[in-house]
């Protein structure tokens, strides 16, 4: 009985594990998806698209000259590019490639290569951001109202927390109560 359920064991296990993708097959996968320049791209065009959304924020929020506000969201835009700029997307390859490797199987990873190696995957690639850039642009006005409903929201739920805690704040004794 042990040595069947070991057999059992072992014919689910071993072949979960010889079909675990590379990493090597990850980075063939990544190069072929040019996921670096896709990822820079991808935090540019998130960067663009908050620039209305920050200054409409800065408007509703900060007194501030257009000046002022000009500066500080292109100061936003600034410290994006270099803080979310070629370090950022090395860590984040590096950080990804063994989650790809052990999540997908090696047939997935050279099926997806093999795809985006071809004239159709290089088309989806190089169409991809100026997609997301069509998508962030007709996002905006829906974005923007779902921003000032979550600020309404979390200055609502801040509210009640301060409201609530207040009430349940123990009372000092009164003075009366000490006769």
């Amino acid at each position: 009985m042990r040595f069947l359920r070991l057999a059992l064991l072992l014919s689910c296990v071993l072949p979960a594990c010889a079909q675990q993708a590379s990493e090597q097959e990850v980075r063939a996968l990544f190069d072929a998806l040019h996921m670096r320049q896709l990822m820079s791209s991808t935090m540019k065009t998130m960067a663009d698209g908050m620039v209305p959304m920050l200054d409409k924020s800065f408007a509703d929020t900060t007194p501030m000259s257009p000046e002022d506000r000009k500066f500080a969201v292109e100061s936003v835009q600034r410290n994006m590019q270099k803080i979310f700029g070629e370090d950022y997307i090395n860590q984040a390859t590096e950080i990804a490639i063994p989650i790809y490797a052990q999540s997908m199987s090696s047939s997935e990873i050279k099926a997806a290569t093999e795809f985006f190696s071809s004239p159709a995957g290089q088309s989806w690639i190089s169409k991809s951001p100026a997609l997301q850039q069509q998508l962030m642009i007709k996002l905006q006005p829906i974005l923007a109202v779902k921003m000032d409903e979550m600020q309404k929201a979390m200055q609502h739920d801040i509210a009640e927390h301060m409201r609530q805690k207040q009430e349940t704040k123990p009372q000092p004794p009164s003075s009366s109560s000490r006769s």
